[in-house]
């Protein structure tokens, strides 16, 4: 509850642009991704290296937010995003 409350207010305040993107490095199952999207984020990228990426996609899809967020599976150190 405190994380997706603190990204309410970084997205909602005037201290983020509107236009933002959030990273979301290390995303498992990509709760913290859909926190960012719900409280307004224009794009949310989640990275994650192992298997579970694919079931972070289809949570994100499955809670009707597969425009906003999107699953990168990998390394950062090795992705293009």
């Amino acid at each position: 509850e405190s994380y997706r409350d603190a990204l309410e207010y970084l997205l909602q305040s005037d201290k983020v642009p509107r236009e933002a993107t959030v990273v979301d490095i290390g995303c498992g199952t990509g709760i913290l991704s859909l926190f960012a999207a719900r409280a307004g984020a224009k794009a949310v990228v989640g990275v994650e290296a192992s298997r579970i990426a694919e079931l972070a996609e289809r949570i994100v899809a499955s809670n009707g937010y597969k425009d906003t967020v999107k699953i990168a599976r990998g390394r950062l150190e090795t992705l293009e995003l």
